[in-house]
């Protein structure tokens, strides 16, 4: 071999020499190629991905998003073991974005099912508010549906992603929670005032400013008539004490307006 050529091998393992300027040293060829990989993925877009990907499955199953997250956890680690070692960084990357806080992306909050479904059924609250202001007997008549709108309200507030839920909720300065309220001042049939009770105390439990909103709202004045108006009606109570309770829990001050009416 010539200082000019360089030794080479095949893929049959056969060596041969070619002109040295043909060949590229080992290191030199590794560099090159490391500086041709694709540059890593940021940090927000891996975020953007893994929600995307934990609100499918979310969406698909049904299981709370505490749940959804325990499931995704358990299928990216059963693969880890399952699949080559070349898979296994990606993998570690999912597991380790799953252990801690995961919030989702304001690029992506809008479109999730839970904030969708949450933005119609205050929609369609709304619409109750406006019917009961209105009087109108069709609103008797779609009882079962407001019960529905209403569990399902309750069950996303509970089972989501509490920052999808706040975000929603606090759409418009909480115009929506806001509205709530006036729906149940308006609404008579306990059937439906119970339901409303255990939403309320949902938004409460995410949201320490649904809290101070309520307190300066017709609620508590509504909720202390409804105690001393069913003051043997237990389950009656117990509700609205309850919802009482957490809106005092704050200990702030009454509004003025609330004073000397209870």
């Amino acid at each position: 071999m010539g200082d000019n050529e360089g030794e080479v091998v095949n893929s049959l393992g056969q060596v041969g020499y070619v002109p040295s300027n043909y060949v590229a040293p080992v290191k030199h060829a590794i560099e090159s190629v490391h500086a041709e990989e694709p540059v890593s993925i940021e940090r927000e877009e891996l975020l953007k991905l893994f929600s995307l990907l934990l609100h499918k499955v979310r969406d698909s199953t049904q299981l709370s998003h505490k749940l959804s997250r325990v499931a995704l956890s358990v299928v990216a680690s059963s693969l880890r073991d399952i699949l080559p070692p070349l898979a296994a960084p990606h993998l570690d990357t999912i597991l380790s974005h799953l252990q801690g806080p995961l919030p989702v992306p304001e690029s992506i909050i809008e479109e999730t099912y839970d904030a969708r479904r949450l933005r119609v059924i205050f929609a369609e609250m709304n619409s109750c508010k406006e019917d009961s202001q209105q009087r109108s007997w069709m609103l008797h008549e779609d009882e079962s549906t407001i019960l529905e709108y209403i569990r399902e309200l309750t069950s996303i507030l509970t089972n989501s992603d509490a920052s999808v839920s706040k975000h929603v909720m606090s759409r418009d300065k909480y115009h929506d929670v806001v509205s709530l309220t006036q729906y149940y001042q308006m609404e008579t049939r306990w059937s439906i005032r119970q339901l409303l009770l255990q939403a309320f105390g949902a938004m409460c439990s995410l949201d320490v400013a649904v809290v101070r909103l309520l307190l300066n709202s017709v609620l508590p004045m509504e909720l202390a008539r409804d105690m001393r108006s069913n003051c043997r009606n237990v389950t009656c109570l117990t509700y609205t004490a309850l919802l009482l309770t957490m809106i005092f829990s704050m200990g702030e001050p009454m509004p003025i307006t609330h004073s000397g009416r209870y």
